[in-house]
């Protein structure tokens, strides 16, 4: 989703909420005007919700916003970061020593390269997180070795969503 899309929606959604301030509190109230505040409030909640649905393939780390697909980072990205998304995370073959990832109100899963080892310190807020040594939901902390080759440190944190580990 760009910002051009974010703004559209936005802009529907603070107009459609004055009309409808106008209609109820019967400001020169019209059934046009409730139907016409009606249509953007949904318009522009569709189009932050769904608006950015396309499947997407990103490379590079960062933060990541109303996506659908893929993200690779590079083998210099630290930090990954998705809100608001449905992502599929594969980590390069030569990790950093350290890198964290973390998901906000969204559905991650994180992929290891083949022949990489990680201490996983991770940790989950109002969510779910799955690994291959079990499940960690609602508010906990746990350390895993997770894989065998060389080892990095992965910092996963889930608050309200969910992440689910891959070796």
């Amino acid at each position: 989703m760009n910002r051009t899309m974010i703004f559209a929606a936005i802009y529907m959604i603070l107009i459609g909420l004055m009309l409808a301030v106008k209609a109820a509190f019967r400001l020169d109230f019209n059934g046009y005007s409730a139907a016409t505040a009606l249509l953007l409030l949904e318009s522009g909640v569709f189009l932050l919700i769904f608006g950015g649905r396309k499947t997407a393939l990103r490379r590079g780390g960062g933060k990541f916003l109303f996506m659908h697909g893929r993200v690779l980072p590079s083998q210099q990205d630290t930090n990954v970061t998705v809100c608001f998304s449905d992502a599929d995370i594969e980590l390069p073959s030569v990790l950093p020593p350290e890198m964290e990832v973390r998901c906000f109100f969204s559905n991650c899963v994180v992929r290891l390269p083949q022949g990489r080892s990680v201490r996983a310190q991770c940790s989950v807020s109002f969510g779910d997180m799955q690994t291959p040594e079990g499940a960690l939901s609602g508010f906990g902390e746990k350390v895993l070795i997770v894989g065998d080759g060389p080892q990095s440190l992965l910092r996963l944190r889930c608050c309200f969503g969910s992440l689910t580990l891959y070796d």
